[in-house]
């Protein structure tokens, strides 16, 4: 994730991913940015689509939520009875 994100950036394209490695000030700072609408793109883990937190958090993105897209869903199918999509897309579509 990472990688894509260093890469938008360069293109000029506010974009940052969430994930274990950001420290807690980190992830305060990007959950702010994406709440301001202020990110095009946030890249993260499937899992975290199951935090309540979260997805709570999503549903105050100025602007709203276009779109979410889940890379690794093939990782995410084999788990499907641990990731309930459905439950997600509910809570966003509020």
């Amino acid at each position: 994730m990472k990688d894509q994100v260093d890469a938008l950036k360069r293109r000029n394209i506010p974009a940052e991913c969430i994930d274990s490695t950001k420290t807690w000030e980190e992830q305060q700072a990007i959950n702010s940015a994406m709440r301001k609408g202020e990110l095009r793109l946030l890249y993260c883990a499937p899992e975290r689509l199951n935090n309540e937190g979260f997805v709570e958090n999503m549903k105050y993105v100025v602007g709203g939520v276009r779109l979410v897209a889940v890379d690794e869903a093939h990782a995410s199918t084999s788990r499907a009875l641990y990731f309930p999509f459905g439950n997600s897309r509910e809570h966003l579509c509020t």
